[in-house]
């Protein structure tokens, strides 16, 4: 039943950004981005991951790239890299190592405030439908290059494992 619910919830997202993307693209909304990412898992006895991510959104406001307030609905993909942990007392009083990773697609509203000329303040919140699913939430900030690529560093929190981002998106 919980994978009917994100199947559901996927489809209406892929859709709204279909049908929205021939007139968005007229306009030059259409992003693009991708980047690493450092993760660490929420579990004692860790250590940090490597990741990366690549997605694509769609701006849903008018403004253009460098207007001061935007909102934004982006899809993606993550993979956390490999975490390494250990609990120091399973059984028998002998250490006993894991090793896991997460991986999957996710949908998130995001809004940009304009802080500056060619920054931004960004904030997000929306789900993962992957191995890590359920809500996730981010804060960042934007710097922008030009007008049409910019430089995002973000820290976003899932429920399994929480992210500092860093990634690189070209406005279309």
């Amino acid at each position: 039943m919980k994978l009917f619910y994100k199947s559901i919830c996927l489809a209406l997202a892929g859709i709204a950004m279909l049908f929205s993307l021939p007139a968005q693209a007229q306009q030059n909304q259409v992003h693009f981005g991708g980047g690493i990412s450092s993760n660490t898992l929420d579990v004692p006895y860790h250590r940090t991951a490597t990741g990366y991510q690549f997605f694509g959104g769609l701006q849903l406001s008018n403004g253009g790239a460098r207007s001061k307030t935007n909102v934004l609905l982006e899809l993606g993909y993550m993979d956390s890299g490999w975490f390494d942990y250990y609990h120091p007392y399973p059984y028998k009083y002998y250490p006993y190592y894991y090793n896991v990773r997460f991986s999957g697609l996710w949908s998130t509203a995001v809004m940009q405030f304009q802080l500056a000329p060619k920054w931004d303040f960004i904030a997000r919140l929306g789900a993962d439908f992957g191995e890590a699913d359920g809500l996730m939430a981010g804060i960042g900030i934007e710097y922008g290059i030009d007008r049409n690529l910019a430089v995002r560093f973000e820290y976003v929190q899932r429920d399994p494992y929480d992210s500092a981002q860093l990634n690189l998106v070209y406005y279309h």
